[in-house]
């Protein structure tokens, strides 16, 4: 299944969402919808598209990618020791997910160019 493919969400997404939004602090709201909806479900479309069936090949897909964001986050620790703790975790949040945006849609790019047969190249 891809992309164009995809079910719409059904009635109780909006509503989660809504309800969240009212609910809780944009932060937490935030990172709740990030967490909980956004991501997995992402990373069940995505290893379909890819043809990752078995938790053992999805795990070594992700493998790499995770422990080179461990890693990164580990080295950014001496520059946010002394920072006001509301100041880092804003960085770390918005600094680190825009960090991941980029390597994201690559990704993304090259497995939609996969499942449809095509070069991941601009002709």
């Amino acid at each position: 299944m891809t992309h164009s493919t995809r079910q719409l969400s059904d009635w109780r997404d909006p509503l989660l969402l809504v309800l969240g939004a009212w609910l809780l602090h944009p932060l937490a709201y935030f990172i709740a919808y990030w967490c909980f909806l956004h991501s997995p479900r992402h990373l069940e479309v995505a290893s379909r598209d890819l043809g990752l069936e078995s938790w053992g090949e999805k795990l070594r897909a992700v493998a790499p990618t995770t422990l080179a964001t461990y890693a990164l986050a580990i080295a950014a620790i001496p520059f946010l020791i002394g920072l006001p703790a509301d100041a880092v975790l804003l960085r770390v949040i918005f600094v680190g997910l825009a960090a991941l945006t980029v390597p994201h849609m690559v990704v993304e790019f090259i497995a939609e160019a996969r499942g449809a047969g095509q070069s991941p190249h601009p002709a």
